[in-house]
């Protein structure tokens, strides 16, 4: 007999970074929670110059910061 599972769902443990606070272009304010987990690993540690230089050039793609983004979703303001 086969039995089936519902998916698992894996959520890392996050530390909190910062809140940023900006708006919207139709003047909705916006927050954006900014965390970090060793789970997800650093970019490649290269100097400022060959940053600049990769800046500069007109293919971006060599330099990758990686990154996991969650879904948004609304939630009621305090008001401030």
């Amino acid at each position: 007999m086969c039995r089936t599972f519902p998916a698992i769902r894996y959520f890392p443990l996050t530390v909190t970074g910062m809140c940023v606070k900006t708006h919207t272009e139709a003047g909705d304010k916006m927050f954006i929670n900014i965390c970090h987990t060793p789970e997800v690993p650093a970019p490649e540690d290269i100097s400022e110059e060959a940053l600049v230089e990769i800046w500069m050039s007109e293919d971006h793609s060599s330099f990758r910061v990686p990154l996991s983004i969650g879904e948004g979703h609304a939630e009621v303001d305090k008001g401030s």
